[in-house]
């Protein structure tokens, strides 16, 4: 999710926002036991109210992050939802690396 280190939400009400620092986040996480942006092979993005217009700006943060991180786009699914457990959350991942 896009949340800093004190568990603070980031961009409430923005999807490129949430989109980006919810990307940046997994990469940090992929990061910690030794992967790389280059190694994620899968994408799963989860979205509260996933219209045209959220989806356009979700998918700016989205590459932002990405191109930041020097990574390449990657098989990515989308799943709308209805909410998550953190107040004012649009968006969250799941992203998987594979490391030789």
């Amino acid at each position: 999710m896009a949340i800093d280190v004190d568990e603070k939400l980031l961009g409430e009400g923005d999807y490129e926002t949430q989109g980006y620092h919810t990307v940046k986040n997994a990469y940090a996480a992929i990061a910690a036991p030794g992967a790389t942006p280059r190694d994620v092979v899968r994408l799963m993005v989860y979205v509260v109210d996933p219209t045209q217009a959220n989806l356009e700006n979700l998918y700016g943060g989205l590459a932002k992050a990405t191109a930041e991180a020097g990574g390449s786009t990657t098989a990515m699914t989308l799943i709308g939802v209805v909410g998550f457990s953190t107040p004012g959350a649009l968006v969250e991942a799941d992203m998987t690396a594979i490391t030789d």
